[in-house]
């Protein structure tokens, strides 16, 4: 791993060579970088063995490997992770436009970089006396109009999902981008990482095609798949704002699952790694195996088991994909204070994580995030679709897609 944070190799014989990518934030001490790419080492062994592709975004560093050596050197723009602030601006036309030349600006700095790093980060002025701060990054094996046309594309992204969003991430295999309203880089190390050499001359910003004004209904986009990092939101209102009751008892099935398991659903741990809550518990549902969904601390307990499984198996009922398959709240009283009502069996969660995979398209999704609250919107996406995916966030992500 270079000190510039970037690292591309390969090993092993055909079929079974392998080719890495490595990358960190252009703003991470060399030390942090080494230590983001072991863990996400680790994770992708560990999470997605016997894969022939896969990528993991964490907040601090990219880790991508595939058994094809043309990801060296050639620009990708898929498949696609964007996050967002959930707090909106005041004035989004004044706030875009300002943006929007941030953006040019700081691209032109980032395409201009060298061989081992092409990294910008800066600031500019946005309405109602704030601050808009920028990073944009690209992998350095790529060309200069590789980078220039990629971070285009990322930001392109933008008004499609979120274009009133304060702050937004986006992530892709080739480059990345983000911009917040409160400061979050480190502008000395960036600085500091920068060769001394001048780069090629700066790249002029490319045109912007229009963005459809939804991409939601677009039929380009094969696959919807809605999560929720903070995780009581339904997906029924994370994807048309549609509230019910029974998003409440969505809610209230995560809540029973979080006391019993003992942790928080989005930073739920299954030994040394994080995982979906609500995933974990389907799966060990269907195997049988839901006591492993139970904290330790009431194991050891005098407590009822049978009270404990029960209470997993109301909290699955409550959180169904289908809104009309999840149970009343009187009936879910009715549940927890009779043990004579014999219970349905519950069907598959909403967000769960799926293990179905195309060499080309299909993404597993693993997604983990400390803090704050954020919804999610993930689009899959073949190498000859483009595809479009937004988030809310403002902590840390770790991604991953085994291809």
């Amino acid at each position: 791993m270079s000190n510039q944070g970037f690292h591309n190799t390969s090993m092993g014989q055909n079929p079974d060579r392998v080719n890495v990518i490595a990358l960190c934030r252009g703003d991470i001490q060399p030390d942090r970088c080494r230590s983001c790419i072991q863990d996400a080492t680790i994770e992708l062994l560990d999470l997605c063995p016997n894969q022939r592709q896969s990528i993991q975004w964490t907040e601090f560093c990219m880790l991508r490997y595939s058994n094809n050596s043309n990801i060296f050197g050639n620009m990708a723009d898929s498949p696609v992770r964007m996050l967002l602030n959930t707090a909106n601006v005041t004035s989004p036309q004044q706030f875009n436009a300002d943006l929007r030349a941030l953006f040019d600006q700081l691209r032109v700095q980032a395409a201009s970089g060298g061989s081992l790093i092409k990294v910008a980060a800066g600031n500019g002025t946005a309405p109602d006396f704030q601050t808009i701060y920028g990073l944009l990054q690209c992998s350095p094996d790529i060309s200069p109009d590789d980078c220039s046309f990629c971070l285009t594309r990322a930001a392109q992204r933008i008004p499609g999902c979120c274009p009133d969003a304060r702050g937004v991430r986006i992530l892709q295999p080739s480059c990345t981008l983000r911009y917040e309203t409160a400061p979050f880089y480190n502008l000395s190390r960036i600085q500091e990482a920068q060769p001394t050499a001048l780069g090629p001359p700066p790249v002029p910003p490319l045109p912007s095609p229009p963005v459809p004004k939804s991409f939601v209904s677009e039929s380009h986009f094969p696959e919807l798949v809605v999560q929720n990092h903070r995780g009581y939101m339904a997906p029924e209102y994370a994807m048309h704002g549609q509230f019910s009751v029974k998003s409440d008892v969505f809610s209230f099935g995560v809540l029973v699952l979080e006391i019993i398991s003992g942790q928080k659903n989005n930073s739920f741990r299954n030994g040394k790694n994080l995982e979906d809550m609500l995933s974990f518990a389907w799966r060990n549902w269907r195997k049988g195996t839901t006591t492993n969904m139970i904290d330790p601390v009431l194991r050891a307990s005098s407590g009822s088991l049978q009270d404990m499984l029960r209470c997993i198996h109301i909290g699955l009922l409550c959180v169904q994909e289908n809104v009309g398959d999840r149970p009343t709240m009187t009936s879910v009283v009715l549940m927890l204070n009779s043990f004579s009502i014999t219970l349905q069996l519950p069907s598959q969660p909403a967000f769960f994580e799926s293990t179905s995979f195309d060499e080309d398209a299909s993404l597993l999704h693993n997604r983990r995030s400390r803090e704050l609250e954020f919804k999610e919107l993930e689009f899959k996406e073949s190498s000859e679709t483009k595809s479009t995916s937004s988030s809310t966030n403002d902590a840390s992500i770790s991604e991953l897609y085994p291809r």
